[in-house]
């Protein structure tokens, strides 16, 4: 379908599909996962989100970071106003099940220099085990995320 073409595209522009697969050995080490880059609007700021999964009480967390950008000579620094928001999505139904929102309001983004910014806004969304027990949320051990950028 049209949706499996656009998932895990890197440089979107504006939102991303995020496939983050492997839940079994991210939980087993406490791993992690960054996300393809995307961009805030057209020569906008350059993002990415880090998905964690905590090894001892199986949470899912997520942050964002911005990264270094083709466009970021050209942008406003800091970047107060940007907000990421993280919706997980039903694998079957297509409707979301959770959303947070990073917003950078209160903190100073300054423009990344020699490399990306740590990630910042960490969430916990929620347990897998509650995911797990949705009809639809894991499949192929994966779970289906949507990450939306919205400019300042």
């Amino acid at each position: 379908d049209s949706l499996s073409k656009e998932i895990n595209k890197g440089d979107a522009v504006g939102s991303l599909w995020f496939l983050v697969d492997g839940l079994k050995e991210l939980r087993k080490k406490g791993g992690s996962i960054f996300s393809p880059h995307l961009y805030s609007h057209i020569n906008g700021y350059k993002l990415r989100i880090h998905v964690n999964v905590s090894s001892s009480d199986g949470y899912l967390n997520v942050s964002s970071l911005i990264c270094k950008g083709e466009y970021d000579d050209v942008l406003s620094w800091p970047a107060r106003g940007l907000s990421v928001s993280v919706t997980l999505i039903n694998h079957h139904t297509k409707e979301a099940y959770e959303t947070v929102t990073i917003k950078y309001d209160n903190h100073k983004c300054n423009k990344p220099i020699d490399k990306d910014n740590e990630p910042y806004g960490s969430i916990w969304l929620v347990p897998l085990s509650d995911l797990a027990s949705t009809p639809g949320m894991i499949v192929s051990d994966s779970l289906l995320l949507l990450v939306t950028a919205r400019p300042p």
